[in-house]
């Protein structure tokens, strides 16, 4: 099985959609996409992946289905003065020198992520791809993965960097840290 993330084209996060050269740049990409061999598409459900697949879909004359855990990663931690930083956003001086971070089970389990929802959200996008693939027929069991029917299908995501990054660590066994960072 092969895996395709893409991320949304330059993004105007105000209204959720996108600039003038995101768009330029969704248009470009269907010229690549418009011929590759594509078993299934899937979407976030936020503006900006959406156009951004709807370029590609509409130039194949193909759908996609959305999913809601393909959003932008919705980790956030708050902060002192009442607002909320997300982590990826983190500076290396805040993490690298921290182990837990590193520990592919357990860097969303330091204290300082324990203070905001990134568990619980983590555990969503985890859920989420699991089922997803487990219905191709990869069971993700003990950080491996068994497969239960062998597969050629590429599956194509429309989405996000931070959400990207969460199901690739999860699948490879990485500390999403590492990849955001």
């Amino acid at each position: 099985m092969r895996l395709i993330f893409i991320r949304h084209g330059d993004p105007d996060y105000v209204h959720d959609t996108l600039t003038e050269k995101g768009k330029r740049e969704a248009e470009l990409l269907a010229q690549r996409v418009k011929n590759w061999d594509v078993s299934k598409f899937y979407v976030s459900p936020l503006g900006r992946a959406q156009l951004t697949a709807e370029y590609s879909l509409k130039l194949r004359g193909d759908t996609a289905e959305t999913l809601p855990w393909l959003r932008e990663f919705n980790g956030i931690i708050p902060t002192s003065d009442g607002g909320h930083r997300i982590p990826w956003d983190m500076y290396p001086t805040e993490w690298a020198d921290k182990e837990i971070y590193y520990d592919r089970n357990n860097w969303f389990k330091s204290d300082y992520m324990q203070t905001g929802n990134v568990e619980e959200q983590l555990k969503w996008v985890h859920e989420g791809i699991d089922k997803l693939l487990a219905d191709h027929g990869y069971i993700h069991e003990n950080g491996m993965f068994r497969i239960e029917k062998h597969s050629d299908e590429t599956l194509v995501f429309f989405c996000h960097f931070a959400v990207s990054m969460v199901i690739i660590g999860h699948i490879l066994g990485i500390s999403t840290m590492n990849m955001w960072h």
